[in-house]
């Protein structure tokens, strides 16, 4: 890293940084949802308020990973602390899994990054 002093014609010099003085964005807001199951297709309509088959189409086209990878199985089974992006609609981590409803639903808690 030293042997760097110059890119272009632009003369540089590198220092390493302390990573702790980075800022620390703010814009995380903490939902809650119901979801019938741990389904990626049942999350991605719950997150981006759209009906499952329309979450299922998002879903096929490519549009959404998890955990940054590509993910086209709609019945991919989510895990706590997933990171589902989602093009468009920004990226989500499903924080907690919060139980059961009377209805055995599954209460789940998700922190959106904008």
């Amino acid at each position: 890293m030293t042997q760097v002093t110059q890119i272009g014609r632009v003369g540089v010099s590198i220092t390493y940084a302390d990573l702790t003085d980075l800022p620390v964005s703010d814009d995380i807001e903490e939902l809650s949802f119901t979801l019938s199951s741990l389904r990626l297709d049942a999350f991605v309509a719950a997150v981006t308020n759209l009906s499952r088959e329309k979450a299922a189409r998002l879903i096929r086209s490519e549009l959404v990973m998890i955990d940054h990878v590509v993910s086209t199985d709609v019945s991919k089974p989510l895990h706590e602390g997933a990171t589902v992006t989602i093009r468009k609609y920004g990226k989500y981590v499903l924080s907690a899994n919060s139980g059961l409803t009377r209805k055995g639903r599954l209460r789940v808690s998700v922190k959106h990054f904008r």
